[in-house]
């Protein structure tokens, strides 16, 4: 029995043994397989095992900060530039030093070679060249701005010229309108006498004059109709012997085909129809051949008149067209209208509403 009992508490010791070992097993390979699944710990062992490329690392940047720094100081530092370079100064000192020397050598080399007799050329160096290669570069500029600043200036006073011209027209036109209308002018007087006042002065007055007493085309044909019976008869002021041609004159008219009749019925139509047309010069011709043309003496004044007024403007637009520095063209005609219309303002006229007798 005794026997027994120790063989059994052996055999418990035994067992409590094993199961000691294998408890010790199973903790390390827990630990191992904890140990690959925790990144932490995997990272500190590597941290580890490689502790010289961190080093390595730090070094690499010391070096390179240090580097920069060298740099910037040597760059915005000036102390630390004339550590590196302090032969710099007097080296351009000695050549200041040497520049006031040339001249005395200059002169020395000029003794030398009065004494000899013999006159040296100085030497024409790369650097004169270039000097007179800008110079003539800048020269060639100069010259072309001068140019286009002459083409400019011609330009400019071309448009000049244009613009005044534009506003001599639009001034003639107005004052045409103005007449055209029977109106008076108003303040296109004073812009007659602005523009043509100068050049074209009897034009402008003649035109001021008959604004005054202004006259249409309606008046005037309107003025011709009442005046058609005294213009066919014979004037009695005349002579028997005048009287008496005229009369049998007129009997029988031989005339070829397309020329114009004599007539004073025919004649008379054909100024009223010059008169439709705008033609007053023409109407005014035709009126002054009929037989009775002194009792139209007040509207063969007012067709004259209108007529002036009318070449006058045409005499202003022809000196608008002009260049200023060109002169205006002369109208024969023009003149001896307005010679006849300075005697005629002596003694206004108008035209009558009936006619005289």
């Amino acid at each position: 029995m005794k026997a027994d009992s120790e063989w059994n508490q052996r055999q418990i010791f035994r067992d409590r043994c094993m199961t000691n070992n294998n408890g010790i097993h199973n903790y390390a390979g827990n630990k191992e397989s904890n140990s690959s699944i925790d990144p932490l710990v995997n990272a500190s062992q590597s941290s580890k095992k490689r502790p010289w490329q961190s080093k390595l690392l730090f070094s690499c940047a010391a070096f390179f900060c240090g580097v920069g720094v060298t740099i910037y100081s040597l760059s915005h530092w000036q102390p630390a530039r004339m550590l590196i370079a302090p032969a710099s100064v007097p080296n351009n000192q000695q050549s200041s030093e040497k520049i006031p020397q040339l001249p005395s050598q200059l002169s020395m080399s000029g003794n030398a070679q009065s004494q000899n007799g013999t006159v040296a050329l100085p030497q024409t160096d790369s650097s004169n060249s270039n000097v007179t290669a800008s110079i003539d570069a800048l020269n060639g500029r100069i010259d072309r701005l001068e140019n286009r600043i002459d083409d400019v200036s011609k330009e400019t006073k071309a448009a000049i010229g244009d613009a005044g011209r534009a506003e001599s027209l639009l001034v003639a036109f107005a004052a045409r309108r103005a007449l055209n209308r029977g109106q008076p002018l108003g303040y296109l007087e004073g812009l007659l006498q602005s523009r043509f006042g100068n050049s074209q002065q009897q034009a402008v007055s003649v035109i001021l004059n008959a604004s005054r007493q202004p006259v249409t085309l309606e008046q005037l044909v309107a003025g011709l109709i009442p005046l058609k019976g005294d213009l066919l008869k014979p004037d009695k002021q005349q002579g028997w012997l005048s009287y008496s041609r005229q009369f049998f004159s007129n009997l029988f008219v031989i005339h070829r085909h397309g020329e114009v009749s004599t007539m004073p019925s025919e004649q008379l139509e054909e100024a009223i129809r010059f008169l439709n047309n705008g033609n007053v010069d023409g109407a005014i011709a035709d009126i002054s051949k009929l037989p009775g043309a002194r009792y139209a003496q007040n509207w063969l004044n007012a067709a004259k008149r209108y007529s002036l007024a009318r070449n006058a403007l045409d005499i202003l637009e022809t000196s608008a067209l002009l260049s200023p520095d060109q002169p205006a063209i002369d109208n024969p005609t023009s003149e001896k209208n307005t010679d006849s219309l300075d005697t005629e303002e002596k003694h206004p006229t108008s035209i009558p509403d009936n006619h005289q007798r």
